[in-house]
């Protein structure tokens, strides 16, 4: 049967940070213990974002938040393994995700063959092609590579990682990577032979999905399609191979002062 969940949270834009951030140590980790492939991360991703959450305590601004996670089959459609959607007063952002995996192993994208990365850049054309400029790349990175923080919310699995020499923060562990910074306006790879570059687990335009999801909430990162005040969501149940997270969000101050109020943990704006 298909998963589908919701849960509802009242949090703020500190725990926005504090939760992406665990769970991009959580993921980093359970990937060198275990080697999970990406649909299992991306899982697990979901999981520990309604989660946590969840459990953050209020502070203020307050945001309500529900979050809704549900596997409908799309990925051959629109080339994603996660779909994004988040809906507040000022309109929907839905945003596509190709996850990949950085292999503990190898030190390399599992998908890196010439057939693994030609599938890949008709994966995030196609992405593209959905909803542009919010199309990504997601790589899950082994903490093997990372410094190690626990962050907030600490895991079992997070205790038997190695620490990095690099010091790149674990929060990396979910990478996110925009497609159009990897993609021509044409489709086609800009490195044609290094089409992902990384080097020890750090990629080139790779910012940490705690960074991304914050950015999107408070509207630095795309802009809102209000031209829809509700979402619908088509769902195929044949199959399990898709997941998308909804997140229904409101604040008790107006949307747009969230902007302001983020520049603590973003910095200020360019």
């Amino acid at each position: 049967m298909p998963t589908n969940f919701s849960f509802t949270a009242t949090t703020d834009l500190h725990g926005v940070k504090a939760c992406g951030q665990s769970i991009g140590a959580h993921i980093a980790a359970k990937l060198e213990s275990f080697g999970s492939d990406e649909r299992t991360l991306t899982d697990e991703l979901c999981d520990m974002l309604c989660i946590w959450l969840k459990s953050h305590p209020r502070a203020s601004p307050a945001i309500q938040i529900k979050l809704q996670k549900s596997t409908p089959n799309e990925e051959s459609q629109n080339g994603a393994d996660l779909r994004l959607v988040i809906q507040s007063p000022e309109g929907i952002k839905d945003c596509l995700f190709q996850a990949k995996v950085l292999d503990p192993q190898t030190g390399k994208l599992r998908c890196a063959t010439a057939t693994g990365f030609a599938k890949l850049e008709d994966q995030l054309s196609k992405a593209r092609a959905t909803c542009g400029d919010l199309a990504f790349l997601l790589v899950y990175v082994p903490s093997q590579h990372l410094d190690g923080s626990l962050y907030r919310y600490g895991t079992y699995e997070q205790h038997f990682c190695r620490k990095s020499k690099h010091g790149l923060p674990s929060a990396l562990g979910a990478t996110v990577i925009p497609a159009s910074s990897l993609l021509t306006t044409g489709g086609t790879w800009k490195n044609p032979t290094d089409p992902v570059p990384h080097v020890n687990g750090k990629f080139v335009g790779g910012i940490a999905f705690w960074q991304v999801f914050l950015e999107l909430l408070v509207c630095r990162r795309g802009t809102w399609d209000r031209q829809r005040s509700e979402l619908l969501l088509s769902k195929d149940d044949r199959t399990l191979n898709f997941l998308q997270l909804v997140v229904r969000a409101k604040s008790e101050i107006p949307w747009g002062q969230l902007r302001g109020s983020s520049s603590e943990l973003l910095g200020p704006e360019n």
